[in-house]
């Protein structure tokens, strides 16, 4: 069966893993790194861990313990087996403690820290101190290196986990926390280690030198000794003179150096060579378990240096301990201060890992909080800030992102309900369907137009819904549809009430709640059809009236290729008549027509105005020639070159003879106006808007262009103040009743300063359905000369009977009235229209002219006292006139020449228009 197979397989390549890793683990120990006397760092715990990792805890003991032998080899003894077979066991248990539970894997280094400290440590000074019986600065070296050196491997191995992780790039695969922790130990540790492994081996090499150069000085100096008591070399006096020699050396060299020196003969050589070279030689094993640090501790450094004289050598021997306690003592400290730093970087490492554990924690809460709160719309919280800048950012990379996805969510909300009201507002019918034709869901439209209920339809073939009769070609326009060989359906749908409705139906591909979908759009075809049978009803009808279709060729003379089947009865001519290729449409237009025709089109052409219309007369089959309305579009194509010409035709005879009468009626009524020279005005009473002709600025001696805006203000500021009143009474009159006629005499402003007397006369023309008045039109007559005449004849009127009535005061002259009394009434009396009235005399003795009377209007000037004795030389012209007895009278000072002016300013006053 494949599941046990598979499980043997799996449980082989297991066994091969830690045999494969248990052989790492021995060739870890093998390759140690030697730190001085028996004090070595091994590295077969690396295995063992990645057993404890990679196959679980049993593999992992079985590789500590597979690693372990070969301490007994080194070390001599077995508790270094017992103690990294416990380091696996408790690692692994820590492991498994956390993994049933459901925790988060502690560090690995955390994990072996942790073991050195409550298991570990206690366990080496059980073995150590009391197994082997070695002293406390012994046992406290053995304690800090052993700790450091698992704690480092523990390192080594996450760092080599993280490294495999990072190769294979696993998603999820990797702890941030775990390579802040790891990464941080192992920088800690690895400096540590091999600056305390170099410092070790340069003390105990430094001290080792010293003390050679030491045994061979002490060994010259003996020699030197012994050759000068050669002579009498009596054994006692000899041995005398070594042990004074060896007082002398033991004070000179570390305490308890016991140093021994004797001579060997030449048939009793040392058991080592006589080359002046310091060697250490370990102590004889005590027993069986007996500890390397111990007995190279008993071991003794020994030198042998010949004696040439006789043959033999000087054999120099200083005890080892105290050289060895003071490396060790050195190493000891140095350690002590790396596991302080150790368990500080632990410490710190710890401490910084859970920290960024729990930002990182937060920030995948918050991450994972955002879906949630986008989804019910509730506030969501951004995660806190903290010091880590890289921190900050990802938090407010974070938030700025979750900013975006809820604008996006909440955009796609709207554009989801705008879908969703689109989708149920259409008023054509949209059905939603499988491939295979099974309905998904509809609109309301479907179910207001067909009566059936979504759930009367939802599951159900869309054919179900068209006629019996056509229910295999729904099932092939379906099977088409999704072969991709149409688009399209025309078939009826079926009503719940067994009414077809007419429908034509627009289908794509798409994606519906996540499935490969149909959607179609039926249009409900009843009111299209409805207006196609009108619109044919229509096209009947204008076929039949007077309106003709035509479409012209791009060619000379307008060769016809299209007319309706009407300008039989319209031209006279039948269709076939007219598209035979010998028939020119041109030949059919008025000789005096036809260039300007010509001329328009060509002129459409350029400008490139594709519609126009045009006015003309066409010949009849029967020879008479009638006016058309021509109303033409030119067509182009893809290139925007013209391809031919379309236009329909009316016969307009009717109107254009009309339109002719009246432009001939405008033209008459223009030279009636040009002859007379009137002025005519229409008046918006609604807007003001007055509307003039030339003429009607001309009598105040303006242009139209001055006067524009022309209004109703306009003629009020021009008329005089004393008609203006009387002239609105009147129009007022004449808005309100029709029947009486508005006609005024009234004196309008010239631009030169002067009035000019006009009649304005009017009528309204145009009235609203509530009888207002809308439009006012009428004329302006220049009346100027005929008022002026008519005011002179009825002053020379009155002039005429007050001279009779002075002639008959002065001959009925009394003595009580004098004559100055009736001059002066007089001068009243004629000065009833005037400014100024008054009497000269003329004496020809002193040949001057004087006022003798004067009568002056309210608020004139008298000019009397300055009119006295003047020349009569001065007033050549006026006199010529009175020895002729003429009367002279001066209507318009102004229009005197210079002699008349000058000698008029001698009597009146400069502003004066008019004297008599």
């Amino acid at each position: 069966m494949p599941i046990p197979q598979l499980s043997n397989h799996l449980y082989l390549k297991k066994i091969l893993f830690t045999v494969l890793l248990a052989v790492a683990a021995i060739a870890g120990n093998v390759l140690h790194l030697s730190l001085f006397f028996g004090v070595d760092l091994l590295f077969g715990s690396i295995a063992a861990l990645l057993a404890l990792v990679w196959l679980g805890r049993a593999s992992g003991i079985l590789v500590a313990a597979a690693g372990g032998t070969y301490t007994l080899l080194l070390w001599d003894h077995p508790y270094a087996l017992l103690i990294f077979v416990a380091e696996a066991a408790v690692v692994g248990g820590q492991r498994e403690w956390a993994r049933r539970r459901g925790r988060p894997l502690p560090p690995l280094a955390l994990a072996d820290a942790l073991y050195w400290l409550f298991i570990g440590i206690p366990l080496v000074i059980l073995c150590y101190r009391v197994g082997l019986e070695m002293n406390w600065p012994q046992t406290l070296l053995v304690v800090f290196k052993q700790s450091l050196n698992g704690i480092f491997n523990a390192a080594i191995v996450s760092l080599f986990m993280l490294f495999v992780a990072l190769m294979r790039r696993p998603q999820g695969g990797m702890h941030i926390a775990e390579l802040h922790f790891s990464s941080l130990l192992f920088a800690t540790l690895l400096p540590g280690l091999l600056i305390a492994s170099w410092n070790s081996q340069r003390y105990g090499i430094e001290i080792e030198n010293r003390l050679s150069d030491r045994l061979q000085l002490f060994a010259q100096l003996t020699l030197q000794e012994l050759d000068k008591h050669a002579a009498d070399a009596h054994p006692e006096l000899l041995a005398a003179e070594i042990k004074r020699l060896l007082q002398i050396y033991n004070a000179s060299l570390l305490q308890n150096a016991d140093v021994q020196m004797y001579i060997t003969s030449a048939q009793m050589p040392p058991p080592y060579p006589i080359d002046s070279v310091m060697r250490l030689h370990q102590a004889v094993p005590k027993d069986r378990f007996d500890s390397r640090m111990e007995r190279y501790r008993e071991g003794r450094y020994n030198i042998a240096v010949p004696y040439p004289k006789t043959g033999s050598a000087l054999v120099m021997s200083v005890n080892a301990a105290p050289i060895i306690d003071r490396v060790q003592t050195e190493v000891r400290h140095t350690l002590a201060l790396l596991m302080v730093l150790t368990l500080l970087a632990l410490l710190i490492a710890q401490i910084g890992s859970r920290h960024l554990a729990l930002l990182l924690q937060r920030l995948v809460t918050s991450a994972r909080a955002l879906p949630v709160a986008i989804r019910d719309q509730i506030p969501w919280i951004a995660p806190p800030s903290s010091f880590f800048v890289e921190t900050n950012q990802l938090a407010d990379t974070l938030a700025v992102i979750g900013n975006a996805l809820t604008i996006n969510f909440r955009l796609l909300h709207v554009e989801r309900t705008n879908f969703r009201a689109f989708f149920e507002s259409m008023d054509d019918l949209i059905f939603v369907t499988t491939l295979n034709g099974k309905i998904l869901d509809i609109n309301p439209a479907v179910e207001s137009k067909l009566g059936y209920s979504a759930t009367e339809l939802v599951g159900k073939s869309i054919s179900l819904i068209h006629p019996a009769d056509a229910f295999e070609t729904s099932n092939n326009t379906v099977s088409a549809m999704r072969s991709g060989l149409t688009h399209t359906c025309n078939l009826p749908l079926l009503m719940k009430n067994g009414e077809q409705l007419p429908s034509t139906a627009r289908v794509w591909r798409g994606h519906w709640n996540g499935q490969e979908c149909f959607f179609g759009i039926s249009k409900d075809q009843t009111a299209e059809l409805a207006a196609r049978a009108a619109l044919s009803r229509e096209r009947d009808l204008f076929s039949a009236g007077p309106v003709f279709t035509i479409t012209w060729d791009v060619a000379e003379h307008w060769p016809v290729i299209q007319v309706s089947n009407n300008v039989t009865d319209i031209l006279g001519y039948t269709p076939a008549e007219m598209l035979d290729a010998d028939f020119r449409y041109a030949d059919l237009i008025h000789p005096n027509d036809l260039k300007a025709v010509v001329d328009e089109i060509n002129w459409y052409i350029k400008y490139r105005r594709d519609t126009f219309e045009q006015s003309y007369r066409l010949r009849l089959y029967s020879g008479e020639y009638r006016w058309f309305y021509d109303f033409t579009r030119l067509m182009r194509d893809a290139k925007g070159q013209i391809n031919e010409i379309r236009g329909y035709l009316f016969d307009q005879s009717h109107l254009k003879e009309a339109q002719l009468a009246l432009i001939q009626e405008r033209q008459r009524l223009v030279n009636v106006i040009n002859g007379t020279q009137l002025g005519t005005w229409e008046w918006n009473i609604a807007t003001g808007e007055v509307t003039v002709n030339t003429y009607w600025a001309n009598i105040c001696g303006y242009t139209i262009a001055e006067l524009e805006p022309v209004s109703y203000t306009t003629w009020q500021q021009l008329a005089h103040p004393q008609e203006l009143a009387r002239c609105e009474e009147q129009l007022k009159i004449h808005l309100a009743d029709s029947d009486h006629r508005y006609s005024c005499e009234l004196r309008m402003r010239h631009k030169d300063g002067y009035w000019v007397w006009v009649l304005s006369e009017g009528s309204v023309v145009i009235r609203d359905a509530n009888n207002q008045p809308q439009i006012m039109a009428g004329t302006h007559t220049n009346i100027n000369e005929r008022k002026h005449a008519e005011i002179q004849l009825h002053r020379r009127e009155l002039l005429d009977h007050l001279l009779v009535e002075l002639a008959g005061e002065l001959v009925n002259l009394t003595p009580t009235l004098g004559i100055d009394t009736v001059i002066e009434r007089a001068l009243g009396r004629l000065g009833h229209h005037l400014d100024r009235t008054f009497f000269c005399k003329i004496d020809h003795v002193t040949n001057t002219v004087s006022k003798t009377h004067e009568w002056t209007a309210e608020g004139v000037i008298p000019l009397r006292d300055q009119c006295q004795c003047i020349a009569i030389d001065r007033f050549t012209t006026f006199s010529k006139s009175l020895r002729r007895n003429e009367a002279v009278i001066i209507p318009q000072v102004a229009d005197l020449n210079r002699n008349w002016q000058e000698e008029c300013v001698l009597f009146v006053a400069q502003n004066t228009h008019h004297c008599c």
